[in-house]
């Protein structure tokens, strides 16, 4: 799916240097693990994946894999569950992958 048909629901969680990591290794191997969204009012939420998905968005990956997914999934059990909170950290602005 194109990335630009997704919407994240959370910010960056990890630490800058675990967000490095990902974002070196998904660089030099791509997105292997689909990530997982929800179809609701025309709109694709990720539920699982966001780390996957802003990486590959950096990175200007157009194409990733992905799963449907039903509500409840993990900590979202309604759509009103999908709302985007908060801002990325600051370190993710500068961030690059290391070749």
């Amino acid at each position: 799916m194109r990335t630009s048909s997704l919407e994240g629901t959370q910010t960056i969680t990890k630490s800058k240097a675990p967000m490095q990591s990902l974002l070196n290794d998904i660089a030099k191997n791509g997105v292997k693990e689909p990530i997982n969204y929800v179809k609701s009012g025309g709109r694709n939420y990720i539920v699982d994946g966001h780390h996957r998905f802003y990486s590959a968005q950096k990175l200007g990956i157009k194409n990733v894999p992905v799963q449907r997914a039903t509500l409840p999934f993990k900590g979202y059990k309604s759509v009103t569950d999908l709302v985007k909170e908060g801002r990325q950290p600051g370190y993710w602005q500068h961030m690059k992958a290391k070749k």
